[in-house]
């Protein structure tokens, strides 16, 4: 990343960039050798029509794409061949993004929504409030900081986009057809408000759209159809419009902290309270019946116990391609009878080609006995699947732990999140419900116990059969939060991997 802009180079330059697409066998063009490139001050826009590869233009200048050929000079540097990371770095320091469907996320206040792309560049919580305030007042919403997306007009959600936009003082805005889904009066404003930041400002400003009225009011004009540009047309500056100005940012961005992740895990809890609930009440009822098995197991008399546990573990070990066996008694092993066949990398193959079929794999299941502290049980050990039938459904387990909106995910990339951010998100938010369901199942598994206590003393003269010592209770929470987050591990993979620009197309 370059740390200072240098005057004598433009702010972003294309050189012969190209994009291709595999349909099947079809190989699409997206963008065909384009070339161009944008100064400070200026606002660009790019005319065409639907399907002529102007989103795919603006990914790739949003560093959310890269080209198929050619590369893309930023301030001198190419980013085509920089990591998701660099990548990440790049849309939270150098771009800013106005989205035609604004995307503000819908669970945060004006204000929040602004400060999205400082907290994730780590910016304290007393320097990115006041930046976020600064812009709101910039836009003319700072009366409007605590309200939601829901309670805004479309004009006044555009204006807190272009804010959040702002938050990082970065040199390239990029607006994707920002008038879209506005009236023309808050659309006239939306423009007026583009141009100032890019005449008063120095920002470099880009507008994508398929309406004409933009190029009457651009400094330059670019026109693509079917992926190539077809004119590069440069007009006389437009008249300023006079703005509150704002103070430049001078907090040093790096990355999101532990703290401000888990404060943003449990923000999202909060605003979806029922569905957490909902999600934490199955490991709630799990640490429950865990913490009444083993509260009443603790209180029992020793001599009972190692009843229990002088039957010993289990040691046979089954390995069977077929269902049909003989019992030989209840500890002892089962055998196959008949003629058996191998399951082979062939009879797979069948499988996977039936009609309705997404694929098949072989599965095999590892009963053993755990014995801890004088108490036994049995476990499971069940092998994950190949991992290109884990967006299968039916094929994992759901988990609605840390199910952020699909859109939030994108929205959360656009603004510069790391995928490892996306992940620990999703992972925290997993740990959180699985917290709250262990407290709950420790309140019920203890109340029940307790009730049982009082029936037992009532019968047999103060005698009680159910305890709760101290490791019981550790136990119970580390169960309840352990099991949220292996199983919102695989979610939480599958998140930080989805591609931003398919993420922000989905609710």
């Amino acid at each position: 990343m370059p740390s200072e802009p240098m005057a004598t180079l433009p702010v972003l330059a294309l050189h012969h960039v190209s994009k291709h697409y595999q349909r099947g066998t079809e190989d699409v063009v997206a963008l065909l050798d384009v070339s161009f490139e944008l100064a400070p001050g200026t606002v660009t826009v790019i005319l065409g029509p639907s399907g002529g590869g102007k989103s795919t233009l603006l990914h790739i200048l949003g560093g959310m794409d890269r080209p198929s050929e050619g590369h893309v000079d930023v301030f001198g540097q190419d980013i085509s061949t920089w990591s998701s990371d660099q990548l990440a770095q790049y849309r939270r320091e150098t771009v800013g993004f106005v989205f035609q469907a604004f995307h503000l996320i819908a669970s945060m206040t004006a204000l929040e929504n602004v400060e999205l792309p400082l907290l994730l560049a780590g910016v304290p919580t007393t320097a990115r409030r006041a930046r976020a305030l600064e812009l709101l007042k910039r836009v003319g919403l700072e009366t409007r900081a605590n309200h939601y997306p829901g309670q805004l007009s479309g004009g006044q959600a555009q204006r807190v986009a272009i804010a959040r936009a702002l938050a990082a003082n970065p040199p390239l805005i990029l607006a994707d057809e920002p008038t879209g889904n506005l009236d023309s009066a808050s659309g006239e404003d939306i423009i007026r408000l583009l141009i100032a930041l890019a005449h008063e400002d120095g920002h470099s400003v880009v507008i994508v759209t398929h309406n004409e009225e933009f190029a009457a009011r651009a400094d330059r004009v670019l026109r693509i159809r079917d992926g190539v540009l077809h004119g590069d047309l440069k007009q006389e500056e437009t008249a300023p419009m006079a703005l509150t100005a704002v103070t430049p940012l001078d907090t040093p961005l790096r990355h999101v902290k532990w703290p401000a992740l888990w404060r943003m895990a449990w923000h999202s809890l909060a605003r979806r309270l029922s569905r957490g609930i909902l999600t934490g009440l199955g490991i709630a009822i799990g640490v429950a019946a865990m913490i009444l098995l083993m509260g009443l197991g603790s209180g029992l008399k020793s001599h009972v116990v190692g009843s229990v546990v002088s039957l010993g573990p289990l040691t046979a070990i089954n390995v069977s391609p077929q269902s049909q066996t003989t019992d030989n008694g209840l500890f002892g092993p089962q055998a196959v009878v008949g003629h058996s066949q191998p399951i082979t990398s062939r009879t797979l193959l069948t499988f996977a080609h039936l009609p309705g079929s997404r694929g098949a794999y072989a599965n095999m299941t590892f009963l053993s006995g755990v014995t801890w502290r004088n108490r036994a049980t049995t476990t499971a050990l069940l092998p994950l699947p190949p991992t290109p039938l884990w967006s299968v459904n039916g094929i994992l387990p759901k988990v609605s732990a840390g199910r952020v909106r699909r859109r939030e995910i994108g929205v959360l990339r656009a603004v510069g999140a790391r995928r490892r951010d996306i992940s620990r998100l999703f992972l925290l938010e997993a740990l959180a419900i699985g917290l709250m369901g262990a407290v709950a199942g420790l309140a019920i598994g203890s109340g029940v116990g307790l009730l049982i206590n009082g029936f037992v003393s009532h019968a047999a003269a103060g005698d009680t059969i159910f305890a709760l010592p101290v490791w019981l209770i550790i136990m119970g929470l580390a169960f309840g939060g352990g099991v949220a987050i292996i199983a919102g591990a695989i979610p939480a993979s599958h998140a930080a991997s989805l591609n931003p620009i398919d993420a922000l197309r989905q609710e």
